[in-house]
């Protein structure tokens, strides 16, 4: 019966008194605006194909079914604001803020593919910024600054590589979730037990999200770290397949894939198929792209790895890591020969390369490189195509605003002065800043 008045007087104030309700609670009517506004922003940032909503990341009836779930949620908070039950309010802060962490996670460091699509896209801007660097006008006022790869093992790599993926909206959404959480406990009467029940929450939020895996995890990974230097490489083998087993998503770093190349080169020889990635990253670092090239093309293919891989009985999810390793290293080699190639305004044997580069993967580095070598060749129509490709995939600000400025260039020479006005027109509007490469195309048409 205490309940049931205590809804019905929770009701009465919320309906017939509401401003006086909004003048009571004002801060947890702005938090609520702040998080709807946060659940509809950006929650995944890369850093050349863009922002992402949740909207664009989930089908669409789940994005509906979370943002159902969230109002209800918040309308749940100010009713039992109202009616002052406030540890069942408390409950349901934690429960809201504890679905956004979930959401947040799933989308960044438990997510393997989309760490390592951040990690190629940040290494990808870092050569796109030293071609673009050769115009003959460069973009004075285009930003250099470069998003942070996160390559290694090291779970702090793995929390920064995650708070670099989340974007703008996902950061408010769980900063305002934790912010009411800590005003509930505050203004709770209750406070001991609000902060015991903060910290179940915590807890089982930790293991329900697969935290506590992830962590065991690293700490297998550096008891295998810890049998390296004791001179154990097959003790260290074993440990590193079970921090696989623990947490799969470690086969998507490209150190810790290289660590288990290392430890089968130092055991089986530079014989052994798993050997491979190891011994090309060593004459990549030493700068011998050719070797790299060379040993890519005369060592084992993929069925290779993978009937090696059966032999040795390695997870299939780090035999496929070793291939996708291996193929990012003889990518980037034959990228920076290219980019050699392109300094020297050798453009045959740079067009070659980078060709060669995109029919192993479709990359944005390559793409940026043949848009110039095609500029510089007078093949005005490939490099239109080109452009417009580049544009399609690309969704960087400062670098869409360039590829524009050379779609301009391209259709000038073409004979096509509207769609080049246009072109620079665009380019202008993306960065307006001392663009002038853009500027000097537009009085030009």
């Amino acid at each position: 019966m205490r309940a049931l008045s205590l809804l019905q007087t929770g009701l009465l104030t919320a309906t017939t008194r509401p401003w006086r309700f909004v003048e009571q609670h004002p801060v947890l009517l702005l938090a609520a605006l702040l998080m709807l506004v946060g659940s509809g922003g950006a929650w995944v940032v890369m850093p050349l194909t863009g922002e992402y909503r949740l909207a664009d990341l989930q089908a669409a009836g789940q994005n509906g079914q979370f943002k159902l779930v969230m109002l209800g949620l918040t309308a749940l908070i100010f009713l039992t604001t109202a009616m002052r039950m406030y540890t069942l309010r408390l409950l349901i802060c934690f429960g809201l803020t504890a679905l956004m962490f979930c959401i947040a996670l799933s989308l960044s460091m438990l997510d393997g593919e989309r760490i390592q699509f951040y990690i190629t896209e940040s290494q990808a801007f870092r050569d796109i910024q030293h071609i673009l660097a050769l115009n003959a006008i460069p973009n004075a006022g285009r930003s250099v600054e470069t998003a942070l790869a996160f390559d290694a093992y090291h779970f702090t790599d793995r929390i920064r590589a995650a708070l670099g993926i989340l974007g703008w909206g996902a950061k408010l959404s769980i900063l305002i979730g934790c912010a009411v959480s800590l005003y509930c406990i505050v203004s709770s009467q209750r406070k001991l037990l609000a902060l015991l029940l903060a910290l179940i929450f915590a807890l089982i939020t930790f293991f329900a999200a697969g935290l506590g895996s992830v962590s065991l995890a690293y700490l297998k990974v550096n008891q295998g770290i810890r049998a390296i230097n004791n001179g154990e490489p097959a003790v260290a083998i074993g440990i590193l397949n079970e921090a696989v087993t623990l947490d799969p998503v470690l086969t998507y770093s490209p150190g810790f894939t290289l660590l288990h190349s290392y430890l089968y080169f130092s055991i089986y020889g530079p014989a052994t198929p798993l050997a491979k990635a190891y011994q090309l990253e060593q004459r990549f670092s030493a700068g011998r792209f050719t070797e790299v090239i060379d040993t890519n093309a005369l060592s084992a293919s993929a069925a290779a790895l993978n009937a090696g891989g059966q032999q040795l009985s390695i997870r299939p999810e780090l035999v496929n890591a070793h291939v996708r390793t291996e193929q990012r290293i003889t990518m980037d080699a034959y990228n920076r020969l290219g980019l050699l190639h392109l300094w020297r305004s050798d453009w045959g044997l740079a067009e070659s390369h980078f060709k060669s580069s995109l029919a192993i993967h479709g990359n944005p580095v390559g793409q940026t490189a043949l848009l110039r070598i095609y500029q510089q060749t007078r093949q005005f129509e490939a490099c239109v195509s080109t452009a417009e490709l580049l544009l399609q995939r690309t969704h960087n600000r400062s670098v869409s605003a360039d590829v524009f400025s050379s779609k301009g260039d391209c259709l000038s020479q073409l004979g096509r002065p509207a769609e080049a006005r246009q072109a620079y027109q665009q380019s202008i509007a993306l960065d307006s800043d001392k663009n002038y490469r853009a500027v000097k195309g537009l009085s030009g048409t």
